[in-house]
Parts: C-alpha cells; structure tokens; sequence
C-alpha cells in the first residue's frame, strides 16, 4: 500500500509524532510511506528517513500553498490513502482527498470543542465554533476515524456530524523495551548526568507550556511542596508555548533556582522518570495522555487525579488507579499508596507492549496528577510521597 502521511511536524516531543515512529517496523513489509510536514520542527525526521519513509518537507508555509503542494505530491504518488493528525493537517489533507479523488482517512486525539477548551484563556469563542465548522465540513469526506480513546470518539462524533460507526478506538501504546528498566542503576547515572542529590527527593514533569497541559497549576503548587519539603528538586522538561513567558515569570517565586532544572524539549522523557520519585501530569484535558502509559511502563502507579474529567482509560482500567480527591497541592506533598494494579500497564517487547499499555476504558475518568513508586515499580509506605525515604 503507498501511504500519504500528513502531520504538521516531526518535532519528536508529541504523542502524534512519537506513534508514528514507533509504525517504521510495519513499513518494512511491503509498504510505500510518504510523510509530509509543514513546521520547522523536524526531530525525527532522520529516524523515519532511515526507516525508508519519503519526507516531503515543505516547511512553514501559508495554507493555500500547503493545499497546493498536498494536491501536488498526491496527483504525483498516487497514494492509496491519505491519513491525516491534527486540525491544520486534517483540513487540507481532507481537501486534497477531494480534489483527487482518493480515500482519506483522520486520527482524533483530543476533544478539540467541548466545555473544556471554551475555558482557555485568550480563546475567541467565534474562532472556536469557526474551526468546528471547518473540521465539521471536512469531515465529511472522511472513510474511516481513528481515535485514541471511547471517550474522544463519543465527544467528537456529534461535534463533527459523523456517524459515531465510523471511528475505530486504538488507544496509542509504548513499547517497554525501547522505554528500558527502571532501576537504581539508571536512576543514579541519571541523576548524576543532571546534578541532581543521590538522596534528594525529586518530582518531574514533562509537558508543552499550553493551558490544556497545566503546567501552571503545577507551579501553583510549588511552594507549598517546597514548604514542606526544603530539599525537594524539580525537573520540568517540554516545548515552550503560550503560557511559557507567564511560567518564567513564576518559578522565581515559587522555588530556589538551585532545585529547579529547567530543561525544555527532550527525547530523554524515559530517563527523567527514572531519575523522579513522583512523576507529574497536571494536563486540564487529554485524549488519552501517551506520558500516562510511559509512567506505567515504567513502574509509576497513578496516587491522584485532578477534579478535572478526561478519558485516561488505560489508568482507569481495572486497578491500574485508585481515584480520590485532590485539592489545592497536597496532592505533591502526601500521597497514599495506592492498591497493587491487577496487571503490569506493559509487557517486554513489541506489539504486545502496545496493546496491553493500552486498552479502551470507561468514558468518564479523571485525570491522574502525580504519579509515585520505589525504584523497582512497587508501592511504598502509606501517607508519604512514595519512594523519598529509602
């Protein structure tokens, strides 16, 4: 099959680009990939090139050139589908599907217009229900969905007036092989590599500075975790955005510079979480949330949620949570051990690792904020942060 693949970029850091990385091994069989980018951000593209992918490049481009470029590329592949992922990349994927007449189909990895997203600061109301109406119109032309979770398949359906039969549920998975172990090893070569106190206890973060990410909630909770834990370092890690000027202005107050590493973009998100005793997702809303699926992967059990709703069903399913409330920032500075999960999120290798870190779960979860566990995967010591006395 000749595959026309459409994403705005390779950066690397994203669930979208980080799952298509992980389909190279299928393209061996057989198959014709043509993957095309729009940004700058071009992190894995060596990676998928080496895989024996086609890039085609265009750059940071208007939109009538992206259109004329797609249908371009397409009336010169011929490809067989065209898959699209993210709104910029749907729209003119979609376009250009019509236009030469060949099968498209789309991922959903978000609920991009419900209550949720009409809550972000700076977001016009009228742009929003504008971009609905756009990805709505395109959709139509759409064969087959693809969405991350049942929860992003059964918010997006009437948002976008498809048929509900139309989008397949496959949950994104990690394979724990190419994640590793964690183990005292590796987290003490990790902390050495960072600076970071042998014994110190260290909370992580990994997350674009965007409002739907809630990494401000996360340095809202700061000082208090400092107050009552002086020693406490902090490792944040992810693509500026938005909320990044505000975030900046913030961590001075919140903490010492000195227990602070600020370390932007990185493709090392695996060993941060092995260098951290609790692991950190504050994201207001997701569609699944690929980090929460590494964290198990790597032996983190989810300690709380957020009083906020989002699908995060391979950590809803059948003991991989145990759900409480959590307010203000005790959430960071108490955490119970949570009950021992019925299964492991992933196992060793492959395809499997994919499916069992993955499985569609009930629609209305609730988002895990922190995350904790010993070294070896297992829970410690009830009403401490998990893993900061050894």
């Amino acid at each position: 099959m000749r595959l026309l693949y459409v994403i705005p970029g390779l950066g690397g850091g994203g669930g979208a680009e980080r799952s298509l990385a992980a389909m190279a091994p299928v393209w061996a069989e057989g198959h014709d990939v043509h993957i095309v980018t729009f940004s700058d951000r071009r992190g894995l593209s060596g990676a998928l090139r080496d895989a024996g992918a086609t890039l085609h490049e265009l750059g940071a481009v208007s939109t009538p050139r992206l259109l004329r470029s797609l249908v371009h590329i397409a009336r010169t592949t011929r490809p067989d589908l065209i898959h699209t992922t993210l709104f910029h990349a749907d729209v003119a994927g979609r376009l250009t599907a019509a236009i030469t007449g060949t099968v498209v189909s789309s991922s959903l990895v978000n609920v991009n217009y419900g209550a949720a997203q009409r809550t972000t600061p700076g977001q016009s109301p009228h742009t929003l229900r504008g971009a609905r109406l756009v990805d709505a119109a395109s959709a139509q032309v759409v064969s087959r969905f693809h969405a991350l979770s049942t929860h992003v398949a059964d918010e997006m359906a009437p948002l976008l007036h498809v048929d509900r039969s139309l989008i397949d549920v496959i949950p994104r998975g990690r394979d724990g092989a190419a994640l590793g172990r964690r183990n005292e090893s590796r987290r003490a070569a990790v902390r050495e590599r960072l600076g970071l106190p042998a014994d110190a206890p260290v909370v992580g973060l990994a997350a674009r500075h965007e409002w739907q990410k809630g990494v401000d909630r996360f340095v809202d909770a700061l000082p208090a975790l400092v107050g009552t834990l002086p020693d406490v370092h902090v490792i944040m890690a992810g693509r500026d955005g938005a909320l990044s000027a505000e975030i900046r202005r913030r961590l001075p107050e919140a903490m010492p510079a000195s227990q602070l590493l600020d370390l932007g973009p990185r493709d090392d998100v695996a060993d941060l979480m092995c260098a951290a005793d609790v692991w950190c997702v504050p994201s207001r809303w997701e569609g699944l949330g690929s980090i929460l699926v590494e964290a198990m992967a790597l032996g983190y059990r989810p300690s709380h949620p957020t009083s906020h709703r989002y699908a995060s069903s391979p950590a809803r399913r059948r003991g991989f949570a145990w759900w409480i409330p959590a307010t203000r920032g005790s959430w960071l500075r108490r955490s119970p051990a949570p009950p021992a999960p019925r299964r492991r999120a992933t196992r060793q290798g492959g395809p499997r690792s994919v499916r069992s870190a993955s499985r569609p779960g009930s629609r209305r979860g609730r988002s895990p904020s922190a995350w904790s566990s010993s070294s070896n995967g297992r829970p410690r010591g009830r009403g401490r942060v998990s893993g900061w006395r050894r």
